[in-house]
């Protein structure tokens, strides 16, 4: 992961003006996009448990 695609990101979300929820979301997608659907390495970076990454996922 690049600091360059994390500046786009805050940036695209800083536009939008997006609850704390949505913003989470929108965050564990660019994650899982930047190690290519690993959830076990998103886990990692976010500093959360799988199970709590499931979850989280679970409900989009």
């Amino acid at each position: 992961m690049t600091r360059a695609s994390d500046d786009t990101f805050i940036d695209r979300a800083l536009v939008k003006s997006h609850t704390l929820e949505e913003l989470e979301k929108e965050y564990i997608r660019h994650i899982l996009s930047q190690v290519k659907g690993n959830r076990s390495r998103t886990a990692e970076i976010l500093g959360i448990d799988r199970k709590t990454l499931y979850r989280k996922l679970k409900n989009e």
